[in-house]
C-alpha cells in the first residue's frame, strides 16, 4: 500500500473511532412526572431507577435523569404503590419525556404509614403495632364523629370519649389522657384538660387515620404513654373535587319500656361539605360541618349537641423544593353532658340531680408550616400550632386555655448505608384561666429534643432506635378554693426516653417484629389543680402529683397471604405494659370526701392480640374484611388493702378494664350496590370505684344482672348512581342494652339515612 493510501486509511479508522466514541458517550436528558393513577395528583419523592443510576421526584412529582443513548427499563417505586417498570428507548435526541401512572398497591402489607417513623414507610416493615384506616372506611360506616371509628380497631375501646389502647388507660372521668391525639402530626389534645375534642376533627376531610399501640413517648412526648392516634387530612387533587354529605338518624325505644320517658321520636341530623382544588401553585381545601341533636329530640333527657365547624387548608408550592401554607379549624357549639343516671330502671335516661353540665364553646386551631428540601434532598420541616379554647359552663366549670406549639424536624436519608435519620426540637407553652382552677394564673411549658435512626441491614432486617429528652415546667399562683388553698409554686422535671425495635422478613410476606419503648407522662393541669362540685360529687386538686413512667414491650408477627383472589394479612402480637406511679382519679376521704388524681402505685398489663385484614376479589364482587380479638390481664404489681377498699371487687384487677374484646367489619361491593356488617363485643367491666356502687342508685344491682358483657351487630346497604350515593345504616340492630362505663346506657337501635354527592373535574 502506498504511503498516501496508508495515511488515508489510518485517518479513516481514527475518524470512525472518534465518531463511535462520541455517539456512545452522547447524553440524553430523560425527564418525566410520576402520578397517582387514582387521585391524579403528583407523587413527590418517588424513586426512579435506571440500572445503577437513580433519582427521586420533586414536590411536583417531576424527575430528570441524564443517560447515554440506548435501551433501559425504568423502575419507579413509591411507598404504598405498586412497583412499575417502563421500557424506554433513548435515541440521539437531547431530551425525552415520560409520564408514569402508579397504582395503589392492593397488598395491605404495603400500606403507607408515617406515624411510627415520621416519614413514609410500609406497614409490614414497622417495628411496632400500627393500624391504618382509610377514608372509604369512614364514609361507608357513616362516621360523623371520628370517635365512633375507634371501636372498630382491635384492642381499642372508647370509654365516654377517652381512648383506651390494650387496657392502658381505663376511665378517668374525661380528665387526662394516656393516648396522644395528633392532627397532621401535631398534638391536638385540649391544652389544660389533656382530653381529645373528637367533634372538632374535620371528619369530612380525612385521608387516613393511623394508630400506634403502645408507648410512643420517644417521638411524641408525654401524653403518648399508651399510644398515638394520628388523623391525617387530605390535600387537593389534580382535578377539582366537591363532596357533600347529608345524614339523618332516628332512634328506637329500649326493649325495657320503663326507660322510655319520651313521647317524641329521638333523632339528629347534619351535613358535611368539602371542596378541593389546585390553582396553579396553590392547593386549597375547604370544608364545613353542621350537626344538630335538639334537646327536645334526644333519648337521654337534657342531652343535646349543636356543632358548627369550618376548616381551610392552603398550601403554596414555591418551587420544586419549597412549599409552605396554613391550615385552620374553627369550632363553635353548644352541648350538655349526661354524667350519671337517676336510677337503673325508669330513670336510666334521666340525669342524676345536679350532674348535667351545659356549655357553649369556641375553639380554633391555626397551623402554619413550611417544608424545604435542600440540594442533597434532606427535608427541613417547621410547623406550629395555635390552639385556643373558650368553654362557658353552667356549673362554675368554665375554662379558657391557650397553647402555642412549634417544632423543627430534620430528615436525612443516607442511601449508601441504607439509613434514615429523623431529628427535631419541640417547644410549647400553655396558659389557662379557668373557674376549674380558682381563676388562678397557671402555665405549663414544655421543651424536647429527639432523634430516631432507622437502619436497613442486608435485604431483610430493619432496625429502629431513638432517644428523646423532655423537659416540663408548671407554675401556679396562689389558689383559693371554697375549702382548700394551694400555695404559689413552680415545678420542673427533665426525663430521657428511649425505644428500640427490629423487624425481620422471615420469608415471603412474613415479618417478625420486636420492640421495647419507654413511656413517660407528666401530670396535666387538670390533674394537679382541678376543683369542682356537681350533684354531690367533688373533685379535688393534688399539687403533689408526680409523673408516671413505664415501658411497652411487644413481640409480633405479620403474615401476609396471597391465595389467588384472596389477599391480606394476619397479625399476632404478645405485649406487656408496665407503669410506675400510675396516675388515676381515686376516691379519698382525707382531708375531705371526693375524687382526686393519685399515684396509685405500679401496674402491669399483659396480653395478646390477633388481627386480620383482607380482600377477596371474586369476579365483580370484592369482599373486604377487618377485625380482631384482644385479651388483657390488667393488674396492680402490689395489691394492697388500701387498693382493695377503693375497688368494687376483691380481685387484683385494674378498674374500668375488660379482659376480652372483639371486632369485625365486612363489606361486599357489587356495583352499584354495597352491603356491610359489623360486630363488636366485650366482656364485663369487672372492677369500678366501690363508692359509685354505693352512691349511684341501682348501679350495683344493674351490674350484677348485666355481667356478661355485650355483643352488638350493625349493618349497612348502599346504592351508587352517577355522582350520587345513598346508604342506610342500622346500628345496634338487635337493640341490646349495655353500658361501657357506669350509669350511662349506650344508644338504642337506630337507623340513619345518608346521601353523598361528589363532583370531580
Amino acid at each position: 500500500m502506498k504511503t498516501g493510501s496508508k495515511r488515508q486509511f489510518l485517518l479513516y479508522i481514527l475518524c470512525m473511532v472518534v465518531v463511535s466514541f462520541n455517539a456512545s458517550s452522547q447524553k440524553v436528558k430523560l425527564s418525566g412526572v410520576v402520578i397517582d393513577s387514582l387521585n391524579k395528583f403528583p407523587l413527590p419523592f418517588a424513586t426512579v431507577q435506571a440500572g445503577s443510576i437513580g433519582t427521586i421526584t420533586d414536590l411536583e412529582g417531576k424527575f430528570e435523569l441524564s443517560l447515554e443513548a440506548g435501551s433501559y427499563q425504568i423502575e419507579i417505586s413509591y411507598v404504598g404503590f405498586e412497583l412499575k417498570s417502563v421500557p424506554v428507548e433513548l435515541n440521539g435526541d437531547e431530551k425525552q419525556s415520560l409520564t408514569v401512572y402508579l397504582n395503589i398497591s392492593e397488598n395491605l402489607l404495603k400500606t403507607a404509614t408515617v406515624t411510627g417513623s415520621r416519614y413514609e414507610k410500609i406497614l409490614a416493615e414497622s417495628v411496632v403495632s400500627i393500624e391504618v384506616l382509610k377514608k372509604w372506611f369512614l364514609e361507608n360506616s357513616n362516621i360523623t364523629n371520628v370517635e365512633e371509628v375507634f371501636s372498630k380497631i382491635p384492642g381499642v375501646q372508647m370509654l365516654d370519649g377517652q381512648p383506651n389502647i390494650r387496657g392502658g388507660a381505663g376511665w378517668s372521668y374525661n380528665a387526662g389522657n394516656r393516648v396522644m391525639l395528633l392532627i397532621d402530626d401535631i398534638p391536638a389534645l385540649q391544652p389544660d384538660a389533656g382530653r381529645a375534642q373528637w367533634t372538632d376533627i374535620p371528619v369530612e376531610n380525612i385521608a387516613q387515620i393511623e394508630v400506634i399501640k403502645g408507648a410512643g413517648s420517644t417521638l411524641y412526648g408525654s401524653a403518648a404513654m399508651n399510644g398515638v392516634i394520628n388523623v391525617r387530612t387530605a390535600y387537593a387533587t389534580s382535578q377539582p373535587e366537591t363532596h357533600l354529605s347529608l345524614f339523618h338518624t332516628r332512634y328506637d325505644g329500649y326493649a325495657d319500656k320503663r326507660k322510655n320517658w319520651y313521647s317524641h321520636t329521638p333523632q339528629d341530623y347534619g351535613m358535611a361539605l368539602t371542596h378541593k382544588q389546585k390553582f396553579g401553585k396553590w392547593d386549597i381545601v375547604g370544608g364545613a360541618f353542621y350537626f344538630s341533636q335538639d334537646s327536645t329530640k334526644t333519648y337521654r333527657q337534657q342531652d343535646f349537641r349543636y356543632k358548627l365547624r369550618g376548616n381551610l387548608g392552603i398550601r403554596y408550592r414555591a418551587s420544586d423544593r419549597v412549599n409552605f401554607g396554613l391550615n385552620t379549624i374553627v369550632n363553635k357549639g353548644r352541648s350538655s353532658s349526661f354524667f350519671l343516671w337517676k336510677n337503673g330502671s325508669s330513670g336510666a335516661l334521666l340525669p342524676f340531680d345536679g350532674t348535667v353540665t351545659r356549655s357553649e364553646n369556641i375553639r380554633y386551631i391555626i397551623d402554619p408550616f413550611v417544608s424545604i428540601f435542600d440540594k442533597k434532598n434532606n427535608r427541613h420541616k417547621l410547623h406550629g400550632r395555635i390552639y385556643y379554647n373558650d368553654n362557658d359552663n353552667n356549673l362554675n366549670q368554665s375554662n379558657r386555655s391557650f397553647m402555642i406549639y412549634g417544632e423543627y424536624q430534620y430528615h436525612r436519608m443516607f442511601e449508601q448505608i441504607d439509613m434514615n435519620l429523623t431529628a427535631g426540637v419541640v417547644s410549647s407553652m400553655v396558659d389557662s384561666d379557668a373557674q376549674l382552677f380558682g381563676n388562678a394564673d397557671i402555665s405549663h411549658n414544655n421543651a424536647a429534643a429527639y432523634f430516631q435512626l432507622d437502619k436497613q441491614v442486608g435485604e431483610k432486617l430493619n432496625l429502629s432506635g431513638g432517644l428523646r429528652f423532655e423537659y416540663n415546667k408548671q407554675r401556679n399562683s396562689d389558689i383559693q378554693y371554697t375549702s382548700i388553698s394551694v400555695q404559689e409554686e413552680e415545678r420542673s422535671e427533665g426525663q430521657f426516653i428511649g425505644r428500640f425495635g427490629a423487624n425481620y422478613e422471615l420469608g415471603d410476606h412474613t415479618f417478625l417484629r420486636a420492640s421495647v419503648g419507654q413511656g413517660y407522662r407528666y401530670p396535666i393541669l387538670i390533674e394537679r389543680f382541678l376543683f369542682t362540685e356537681f350533684g354531690g360529687f367533688r373533685v379535688l386538686p393534688n399539687p403533689e402529683l408526680v409523673s408516671e413512667r413505664g415501658f411497652t414491650a411487644e413481640l409480633g408477627i405479620k403474615q401476609g397471604y396471597d391465595l389467588g383472589s384472596l389477599k391480606g394479612y394476619v397479625d399476632v402480637a404478645g405485649f406487656i405494659q408496665r407503669y410506675q406511679n400510675m396516675m388515676e382519679f381515686t376516691f379519698v376521704s382525707d382531708p375531705t370526701f371526693g375524687f382526686k388524681a393519685l399515684n396509685i402505685g405500679d401496674t402491669q398489663i399483659s396480653g395478646f392480640e390477633i388481627g386480620i385484614a383482607g380482600r377477596l376479589s371474586a369476579s365483580n364482587t370484592p369482599v373486604s374484611f377487618y377485625g380482631g380479638y384482644n385479651f388483657i390481664s390488667p393488674k396492680y404489681q402490689e395489691f394492697t388493702p388500701e387498693l382493695e377498699n377503693i375497688s368494687s371487687v376483691d380481685d387484683n384487677i385494674l378498674k374500668y378494664r375488660t379482659r376480652h374484646s372483639f371486632t369485625m367489619d365486612i363489606q361486599v361491593d357489587h356495583k352499584p350496590f354495597m352491603i356491610g356488617f359489623a360486630l363488636r363485643g366485650s366482656s364485663h367491666v369487672i372492677a369500678i370505684d366501690a363508692i359509685l356502687e354505693s352512691f349511684v342508685p341501682d348501679l350495683r344491682g344493674y351490674r350484677e344482672l348485666n355481667n356478661q358483657g355485650y355483643l352488638t351487630f350493625d349493618s349497612r346497604i348502599g346504592y351508587s348512581f352517577k355522582n350520587w350515593k345513598v346508604s342506610i345504616h342500622l346500628k345496634n340492630a338487635f337493640n341490646d342494652e349495655y353500658t361501657l362505663r357506669p350509669a350511662l346506657i349506650e344508644p338504642p337501635r337506630n337507623i340513619a339515612l345518608r346521601l353523598d354527592f361528589k363532583i370531580q373535574g
